[in-house]
């Protein structure tokens, strides 16, 4: 069994509050996210339990015509998101963790993932997927910090 388990990080020039507003907001990721990704968002359909977020959901296309998607599934607020992966070749979870670092955020998003046969692991190591999901991450850290210093502070100064 192929098991993909990567763990990428960034040093985001901003507070852990408005980091961790901004992902968290699926809605938005389209103002951010590389347009190349084609990020769709859907709210949650669960019951309203006071549990904002969880079961909001954001497909995704990290190879062209390859859908896959995270659903919020845990929130610890302005400490860490899980999400599971909903759609795809594979299956697993996702962790985005926000560590205060000074006036900074340090950013993670811990993956671990598990393709549905066989052939599917074998096309992902071939394929180089850690290599390709480092990347692709990089590339959304830079995106976010682009978006975080584009947008003001609401009055008051908080996340949004």
């Amino acid at each position: 069994m192929t098991v993909i388990h990567t763990a990428e990080s960034r040093l985001i020039p901003c507070s852990r509050a408005r980091v961790y507003e901004a992902v968290l907001a699926f809605e938005d990721y389209p103002l951010w996210w590389p347009r190349k990704f084609h990020p769709r968002f859907r709210p949650s359909q669960l019951p309203d339990t006071g549990l904002k977020r969880i079961g909001d959901r954001l497909a995704f296309t990290p190879v062209p015509g390859i859908w896959t998607g995270w659903e919020i599934t845990a929130v610890t607020p302005i400490e860490q998101i899980r999400v599971s992966y909903f759609r795809g070749f594979h299956t697993g979870w996702g962790v985005w963790r926000f560590a205060p670092q000074q006036e900074d955020t340090l950013l993670s998003f811990e993956m671990r993932i598990v393709p549905k046969n066989p052939l599917y692991g074998l096309v992902y190591r071939l394929a180089g997927v850690p290599h390709r999901h480092a990347a692709h991450m990089q590339e959304l850290f830079t995106c976010l910090e682009g978006y975080l210093q584009d947008r003001p502070l609401a009055e008051g100064g908080g996340a949004r």
